[in-house]
């Protein structure tokens, strides 16, 4: 047994090396296999797989409830194309650059001060029929993957790549299969918010604006608020005495949202969605305003009537199922591949939510500080993760 697993293991291995996403699936194929081998073992071993007399839900409790289980990634992203705006794509530089003399320079400058999207906040859930529970986890978007054009953060992977590579990561890292995903873009938060209807988030700790950034208050100090503007900035000179770029001048931070409930629309709800982690702290934070929202939204569908379910989903997606791994695209304020005509398969899945355990959780993993001005990433847990949402795949 042992022989074939270390086969297994190599085979597999070399066969995702050459994958899209290969390097990335190497860091948790090892405890993919492990898992398929402790289940064959089990096949093996009466009993071993038997969640009888140990307090588990029997596994045909909720057989009579209509519907399959099935999942869905939320992804928030940035997108505001009415403020801000964005860099070309390469094919694009491409196009526009040809026959063009001393073009470089200037394309170069233009992608450097121009903004890329970003996804702000992921959260997959997984309806889970046979295990009567309704998972739902939190994965922050300062994550780090391993891609083909080196290491990035996943929301900086949906900015470069989509929607669906994302999902493949997500698979990847949960070994949970994406049925359906819903993106949200920032400028258009604020009408999903009305048309599902109106929440509130507890704030924990006060939310400022630095620069580009929203932050939490505990990442300055004393002194940092009370600095103030020491007048005009000072352009640089070259070294031949020509004005170039002017000095970047550190921000202050100001406070956006202070502690306290909220409603989640106007500024706070800018601020939450786009707020950045640069601690533990601060993605433990993150997660529970966007699980606690999420929750909310997924309790009050199983009090809303089917038709009404399927009048928001038509208004939000203009009827339009969406699969675009373009970030620029203009979307409906719901992107989705899930159609309105599908609430009719998952409606008493939909209500089961209030007889269901519902598993919030944050994706494993630690914070690694970069130190000075630059925001860290979140190191993730895989093996941790493949182990404990075993149950769910």
């Amino acid at each position: 047994m042992a022989s074939f697993r270390k086969f297994l293991v190599t085979f597999i291995a070399f066969i995702l090396l050459f994958g899209i996403i290969g390097y990335f699936a190497t860091n948790f194929i090892s405890g993919i296999v492990d898992d398929i081998m402790d289940k064959n073992e089990g096949k093996n071993n009466p009993g071993a797989e038997d969640g009888s007399g140990n307090g588990e839900t029997p596994p045909d409790a909720y057989a009579s409830i209509e519907g399959k289980s099935y999942s869905f990634l939320i992804l928030i992203t940035d997108f505001d194309p009415e403020n801000k705006s964005y860099a070309p794509d390469d094919s694009t530089v491409m196009e526009i650059t040809t026959g063009i003399k001393n073009a470089k320079s200037s394309v170069g400058m233009l992608k450097k001060y121009s903004g890329r999207v970003r996804a702000t906040s992921a959260v997959l859930v997984k309806v889970d029929k046979e295990a009567g529970e309704y998972f739902i986890c939190y994965i922050s978007p300062e994550t780090r993957l391993y891609t083909p054009a080196g290491a990035l953060a996943m929301g900086d992977v949906y900015g470069l790549y989509g929607i669906n590579t994302v999902k493949q990561y997500v698979k990847g890292m949960t070994g949970i299969d994406v049925d359906y995903h819903f993106v949200l873009d920032g400028y258009t938060l604020e009408d999903v918010i009305k048309t599902l209807g109106m929440t509130t988030v507890n704030i924990e700790t006060g939310i400022c604006s630095f620069g580009e950034y929203y932050m939490t208050d505990s990442n300055f100090s004393k002194e940092e608020f009370e600095k103030k503007d020491d007048g005009d900035e000072t352009d640089e000179k070259d070294k031949d005495g020509k004005d170039t770029l002017p000095i970047e001048k550190m921000p202050t931070p100001e406070y956006v949202v202070y502690v306290g409930s909220r409603d989640l629309s106007g500024d706070t709800l800018t601020a939450v969605a786009n707020l950045r982690e640069c601690s533990i702290d601060d993605v433990k934070l993150k997660c529970r305003y966007v699980t606690s929202t999420v929750e909310y939204y997924l309790r009050k569908f199983a009090d809303t009537p089917k038709d009404e379910i399927k009048g928001k989903i038509k208004k939000l997606t203009a009827s339009t199922p969406y699969a675009s791994d373009d970030p620029l695209e203009y979307k409906p304020s719901m992107a989705t591949d899930f159609k309105p005509d599908d609430v009719d398969k998952i409606y008493e899945l939909i209500k089961a939510i209030k007889l269901f355990k519902v598993n919030v959780v944050c994706y494993p993993g630690n914070y690694v500080s970069t130190g000075g001005a630059e925001i860290g990433y979140y190191a993730p847990s895989y093996k941790t993760a493949i182990e404990d949402y075993r149950k769910y795949r």
